[in-house]
């Protein structure tokens, strides 16, 4: 039942946001500070298609790290036979600094991808 209550105030509030975004926000002019026109579009330089990068990539790498840290760190009490460990844990904590390495290698090359959205 809260579920029923809560979905409406959630689009309440969504609209409320959208409404006071659009009434009170400034006009954006770029940054040249003049108004923008469809002209402008003619200068701007589009990515290929086998060179760009989608954020929904970005995303799913950033979903995908920390399934993958977390499947690592309980990967002892939760993958086993009938209750029976396969890993042991001290072996898995002794990889644990180069595993935290990778994961944070991987957090910058996931900004990176992220800054750039394109592959050079």
């Amino acid at each position: 039942m809260p579920f029923l209550i809560s979905r409406p105030m959630y689009y309440s509030w969504c609209m409320l946001v959208f409404v006071l975004l659009e009434r009170l926000g400034e006009n954006y002019s770029g940054v040249s500070g003049k108004s923008w026109t469809p002209n402008d579009l003619r200068h701007v330089v589009s990515i290929p298609r086998k060179k760009f990068i989608s954020k929904a990539s970005i995303f799913m790498s950033i979903i995908w790290t920390v399934i993958a840290a977390v499947v690592y760190f309980t990967a002892a009490g939760i993958i086993g036979i009938l209750k029976t460990p396969i890993f042991k844990e001290d072996v898995l904590l002794s990889y644990l600094p180069f595993v935290i390495f990778l994961i944070i290698l991987k957090g910058g090359l996931v900004v990176y991808k992220w800054i750039k959205a394109q592959w050079s």
